[in-house]
């Protein structure tokens, strides 16, 4: 399992937490609220949250076979519960 804070500023500081379980999915809690989850196909062993270039939402994914994925928030993503 692998565990990631979610930070992000924009006109409000939103924070969650992005948990990666056995099975390859990702899930965003907002405190203990559920928001949003994405599938993989393989195990997630490392996440890192933050900005790349002139993206606030960019998120890396290691998997456990060696492979990287980058993945990028919308600007309108709602995190809210």
């Amino acid at each position: 399992m692998a565990l990631c804070k979610l930070e992000m500023q924009r006109t409000t500081l939103v924070q969650g937490v992005l948990i990666s379980l056995k099975n390859g999915e990702i899930r965003l809690y907002n405190d203990k609220n559920f928001i949003s989850s994405i599938k993989n196909d393989d195990i997630v062993t490392g996440m890192v949250f933050g900005t790349f270039g002139r993206e606030d939402g960019f998120l890396v994914l290691n998997y456990a076979s060696g492979g990287l994925s980058a993945k990028i928030l919308t600007r309108n993503a709602n995190l809210t519960a």
